[in-house]
């Protein structure tokens, strides 16, 4: 199974593929990753999901860590009395929150500015 052409799963499977030396035979691309796990759990073939979607019980996961990675950012409000100090504790504990681990179980990283 693929992602929709030029999305982070299609990228992340070519860049394996690449990686290989082979070109992948892609026959069901899907856009809903519940949709792909499905799929994979019926044994129409493989997938590559990120971390998070992997909810199906019935099916095997093989970490393929470097091909990806998602950074989130806070964004608010900037200028005079900005930010309050609600917003202020909120990026606190953000940046205070448990780090992830990545597929390869090393610490994930979380750039801070």
């Amino acid at each position: 199974m693929a992602g929709p052409p030029d999305t982070a799963s299609d990228h992340a499977l070519r860049r394996l593929a690449a990686s290989a030396g082979i070109t992948p035979w892609i026959v069901d691309v899907c856009v809903e990753f519940p949709s792909v796990l499905a799929l994979v759990a019926a044994g129409r073939g493989a997938a590559i999901v990120p971390a998070i979607t992997l909810t199906e019980d019935h099916v095997t996961v093989c970490p393929v860590p470097g091909l990806g990675g998602r950074y989130l950012a806070a964004l608010y409000r900037t200028g005079d009395g900005h930010p309050t100090p609600a917003v202020r504790t909120v990026l606190d504990l953000a940046c205070r929150a448990p780090c992830s681990r990545d597929l390869d179980g090393s610490a994930a990283s979380r750039p801070v500015s």
